[in-house]
């Protein structure tokens, strides 16, 4: 609790409990996101619990972001994190095999990594030809998003303007320069040379902000 409340403001945590029933008293599908660092991986599994039992749609969680090397400290090392993921892995299972309403989501790009080392996920041949093919993962520079005045970002989490709407169409900077310097995969840092470089890259606005390079590698992937 003390995580949450230092994270969110006081008393959000019962808000957003009542604002569940509401939602599905009224038909509607309620999907629960939260933000996991390295202050509160075992709060994330202890609410799937606690969403599962108020009969949320959906839950899942993005990482923290931090915006300068100097919070990088807040992620977890790969280790901790592969063991947080294998958790949430297996209890998604373990509670899904249940019957139960809830969907948990695995939006995080290394579940495929951890897919694929326990031998769940294959890397379909046709991606192996093409380095530029990018199957799944981070979609950095391939699809970008809007903001309120008009600037639009390779990626919301990161700094990573491009242009603006009001001064340029959408298809000229969907295939602008600067947009394909986000969306190249060829330079990201371990990434680069990993059987699933097609599939994963982790999450390169968690990278750039924790190394200030554009090109840097996640920190909290844990492949040699």
């Amino acid at each position: 609790m003390e995580v949450r409340i230092r994270m969110r403001k006081p008393g959000s945590f019962r808000a957003t409990l009542a604002a569940i029933k509401l939602l599905n008293d009224a038909g509607i599908e309620s999907q629960i996101m939260s933000t996991a660092s390295k202050m509160n991986l075992d709060d994330i599994l202890s609410l799937m619990d606690v969403v599962a039992e108020h009969n949320a749609y959906s839950f899942t969680f993005a990482r923290y972001c931090a915006t300068s090397p100097e919070k990088a400290e807040d992620y977890p090392s790969p280790e901790e994190y592969r063991r947080f993921l294998e958790r949430y892995y297996d209890k998604s299972k373990a509670l899904n095999a249940q019957g139960l309403k809830t969907r948990f989501i695995q939006k995080d790009h290394l579940f495929t990594l951890l897919r694929w080392e326990r031998g769940e996920f294959t890397v379909p041949a046709f991606s192996k030809a093409d380095p530029d093919m990018v199957c799944d993962g981070c979609h950095l520079g391939r699809t970008g998003c809007i903001l309120a005045n008009g600037d639009v970002v390779a990626c919301r989490r990161m700094e990573s303007t491009v242009g603006n709407v009001w001064k340029e169409s959408l298809s000229q900077l969907e295939t602008c320069e600067e947009m394909q310097r986000y969306a190249d995969v060829k330079e990201i840092e371990k990434c680069k040379d990993c059987e699933l470089l097609n599939w994963c890259r982790g999450c390169r606005a968690v990278g750039f902000n924790a190394t200030g390079d554009l090109h840097g590698a996640d920190p909290c992937c844990w492949k040699e």
